[in-house]
């Protein structure tokens, strides 16, 4: 099975000053085959500057997007690790973008690996020691829409005892459905310990956006694949 390979795969732009990021999620809308990446995320800078590099307020730096459109997400961050939770929700937030064409020469680039499909949980422990995994999440009539993700799985616990397993990553490419933005899309954690149910946590990683938090036991299908390290 080919699937995206996260290692070499990855968004750029090209102009006075180009820039390229890693990406650690792929959604496909299943109608349409429209696809968009989601790329790691980076404390923003001040590029090229001969001081100060860090901005300041300090936020992450990330961008959703494919060859036609693209968002970038700026998540506020507090000023140091003693501001109270209460201060921190009441700064004035940095805005993110509006979906568009943000960039003149924006490119998508995704490289494909085959894998080995895991198919039950005897499986994917005995994937567990010689393997990395990535997995592919599929949503069917999931709020009136149908996608396919595919993520790297950052973390996952086995145990060879009881034969089960849990994955907990992220960041991972989501659909935020509320009727009024059927295609908008959120970097979120995702959990699961089985092939057809998942709870997600939206907006990583602090889920300050609107009122989206925590959905639990969403059905999907779920396929985990092992590649050998």
């Amino acid at each position: 099975m080919f699937l995206t390979n996260f290692e070499k795969s990855s968004i750029s732009w090209f102009g006075n000053s180009d820039g390229k990021f890693k990406i650690c999620s792929i959604l496909k809308y299943t109608n349409n085959k429209e696809t968009f990446a989601l790329s790691e995320a980076v404390l923003a800078g001040n590029v090229y500057s001969l001081n100060n590099l860090i901005k300041n307020p300090p936020y992450l730096f990330q961008i959703i997007g494919n060859n036609k459109n693209q968002k970038i997400l700026r998540t506020d961050l507090p000023k140091n690790k003693f501001e109270s939770k209460k201060n921190f929700l009441q700064r004035n937030k940095i805005k993110d973008t509006e979906s568009g064409k943000l960039f003149e020469n924006f490119s998508l680039i995704i490289k494909k690996k085959k894998y080995v499909k895991c198919l039950n949980n005897k499986e994917v422990i005995n994937y567990f020691n010689q393997s990395f995994f990535v997995a592919r999440l599929r949503l069917k009539n999931f709020k009136n829409t149908n996608v396919s993700i595919e993520f790297p799985i950052n973390h996952i616990n086995v145990s060879k005892k009881l034969k089960i397993w849990q994955v907990e990553t992220g960041p991972v490419l989501f659909p935020i459905c509320d009727g009024k933005e059927e295609k908008k899309l959120l970097p979120s954690f995702i959990m699961f310990n089985s092939f057809d149910q998942a709870d997600v946590f939206y907006d990583y990683p602090y889920g300050l956006r609107k009122d989206y938090r925590y959905l639990k036991k969403i059905r999907c299908e779920i396929e985990i694949f092992a590649y050998k390290i």
